[in-house]
C-alpha cells in the first residue's frame, strides 16, 4: 500500500513538473531546472520505498526469503516473475507514451495531427502478445488459488470470525475438526424452548449442534503448531473483512453469511520449546472507523507447546481466592494479601457493577456454554492474562495499556465498540489485577 502511494505521488510530481517542459516555451535554464526537479521527485520516493526490510516491516511477504510457509513461496513463484514482466511492459509503455508526446506534440497553434488508420499487424501482435502473457500468468495463478483453498486431508480446522474490529478463533475441543464450520451464534433461532415443550433434549442451541459446544474460543491471537496443515473457515458477523497473513498465505474475504476457506502452514523450526514465533496479520478490507486497528498475531508453537496451550485454554476461568467471612456474614478482606484483595475486587466488578460480563464471556467448568455465552458480543476473556496482546492485537497486554484501555476505550482505540461506564482509579486498578490473573 505504501509503495503504491509513493509511486503514484512520484508520477504525479513527474507529470506536474516535467510535462510543462515539453508544452511551454521556457528558457533553457528554466527547462533544465524543471527536468532535474522532475527526475528528483520521481527517484526519491522510489528509492525510499525500496528500502523496506523484512525484519523491520513484518507485513512484508513478497521479498525473497520473507516467507514463513509453503503457500507464500508458491504465490511468489508466480508473483515475482509477473512483477518483472509487468515492470518491463510498464517501462515500454511509459517510454512509448513519452516518445509519442515529444515527437508528435503540436508545434503551432494551427497544426493538425496526421490522421492515419491503425496498423493491423501491430494491433494483432500487441493483442496476441498481451493474451499470451495473461494466459501464461493466469493459468498457474488460478491453480495456486485453488490449491490454497482446497480441502487438505487431516488438516486442523480453525474457525475465524471477523468482528468490528477484532478476530475470533474457535478450535475443536476434541480432535482437529469442527463438526460445523459456521456457528451462527446470534442469528439462528434456538431449539431450547421447543425441546422443553416436547420433553426432549435440545439438538441445537443458537444454531450450534451440541457436539460443537465443546470448543476453544480465543481472540486476537491465532495459535498454530509448526509444520501442521491448517484449514481456516473464515466468516464475518457484521461487515466484509479481509483476512491476511502475508508471510503465511494470500488474502481471503470474510463475508457475512458465507464461509471462505484458506490453507496455511508454518515452517518447521520457526518456534523453539517455550519460545513461540510471532507473525503479523491485518484486515485488508476497509471495514469502518477502526479498520487500521483490526490486527492480529499468529503464534507459531512447537507441537508440544501447542498441545499444552490448548489444554490450558480449555480449562475453566481461574476464580479469585475467596476471603473468609466474618460473623455478620461480610467478607474479611484482611484475610487476603494485597494482591489477592485486588484480584477479588476485580472479579466482583467484572461480574457485577462493572458490567463486563454482560458482553464478555468466560468458560465455566463445562467449558464454553452457548446457552449462556452465545449472545455475548465481546471476546472470550477466560484466559486473557495468557495473551501477549489485546484490543485487536494493537498493544501489548500490560498494566499500563490495560489501564489506558479501561479509562477510555475509544481514545485508546478510535472507533472501538466497547462502551463502559466511567470507572474510578481504584476500580481500574482492581480490574487490571483481575485481568492479569486470568492465565
Amino acid at each position: 500500500m505504501c509503495f503504491r502511494f509513493v509511486t503514484r505521488f512520484a508520477y504525479l510530481q513527474f507529470l506536474r513538473k516535467a510535462l510543462p517542459v515539453f508544452f511551454e516555451r521556457r528558457s533553457s535554464k528554466r527547462s533544465s531546472g524543471s527536468t532535474r526537479s522532475a527526475l528528483l521527485a520521481l527517484a526519491v520516493p522510489l528509492v525510499l520505498a525500496s528500502c523496506s526490510a523484512s525484519d523491520k516491516y513484518p507485513q512484508d511477504g513478497f521479498s525473497p526469503g520473507s516467507e514463513r510457509g509453503p503457500y507464500p513461496r508458491t504465490i511468489n513463484s508466480i508473483a515475482h516473475p509477473t512483477f518483472i514482466i509487468a515492470g518491463v511492459v510498464g517501462v515500454f509503455v511509459y517510454a512509448l507514451v513519452l516518445y509519442t508526446v515529444i515527437k508528435y506534440r503540436r508545434r503551432t497553434e494551427d497544426a493538425v495531427p496526421v490522421q492515419v488508420h491503425g496498423n493491423k499487424f501491430v494491433e494483432l501482435a500487441s493483442v496476441g502478445l498481451a493474451s499470451l502473457l495473461l494466459i501464461g500468468v493466469g493459468v498457474p495463478a488460478t491453480g495456486i488459488f485453488i490449491d490454497s483453498r482446497a480441502t487438505v486431508k487431516d488438516a486442523m480446522d480453525i474457525t475465524v470470525i471477523g468482528h468490528r474490529w477484532w478476530w475470533e478463533y474457535r478450535y475443536s475441543a476434541v480432535g482437529d475438526q469442527l463438526t460445523t464450520s459456521f456457528p451462527r451464534d446470534i442469528d439462528d433461532p434456538d431449539d431450547v424452548e421447543a425441546a422443553k415443550a416436547e420433553n426432549r433434549e435440545a439438538k441445537n442451541i443458537y444454531g450450534i449442534p451440541k457436539d460443537d459446544r465443546a470448543v476453544l474460543v480465543n481472540a486476537g491471537e491465532l495459535h498454530i503448531p509448526e509444520g501442521r496443515d491448517i484449514r481456516l473457515n473464515i466468516m464475518s458477523m457484521d461487515v466484509i473483512h479481509n483476512y491476511w497473513v502475508p508471510k503465511l498465505s494470500g488474502k481471503i474475504y470474510a463475508i457475512p453469511g458465507k464461509v471462505n476457506y484458506l490453507n496455511i502452514k508454518a515452517d518447521v523450526g520457526l518456534a523453539k520449546p517455550g519460545k513461540p514465533y510471532f507473525l503479523y496479520g491485518q484486515c485488508a478490507e476497509f471495514c469502518g472507523t477502526s479498520h487500521a486497528n483490526m490486527r492480529f498475531k499468529v503464534v507459531v508453537q512447537t507441537k508440544a507447546d501447542f498441545a499444552k496451550w490448548k489444554a490450558e485454554q480449555m480449562g475453566p476461568v481461574k476464580l479469585a481466592k475467596v476471603p473468609t467471612k466474618l460473623a455478620d456474614g461480610t467478607v474479611n478482606l484482611a484475610s487476603l494479601t494485597e494482591k489477592e484483595q485486588l484480584v477479588y475486587q476485580g472479579e466482583q466488578l467484572f461480574n457485577g457493577s462493572g458490567a463486563c460480563s454482560s458482553c464478555h464471556y468466560q468458560n465455566s467448568s463445562k467449558g464454553w456454554d452457548p446457552t449462556v455465552d452465545a449472545g455475548k458480543i465481546g471476546p472470550n476473556l477466560t484466559h486473557i492474562g495468557s495473551r501477549k496482546h489485546f484490543a485487536g492485537a494493537i498493544a501489548p497486554l500490560d498494566e499500563k495499556n490495560l489501564t489506558a484501555w479501561l479509562r477510555n476505550p475509544q481514545e485508546f482505540k478510535p472507533g472501538s465498540l466497547m462502551v463502559i461506564r466511567s470507572l474510578k482509579d481504584d476500580e481500574i486498578t482492581a480490574l487490571v489485577a483481575y485481568i492479569k490473573s486470568l492465565t
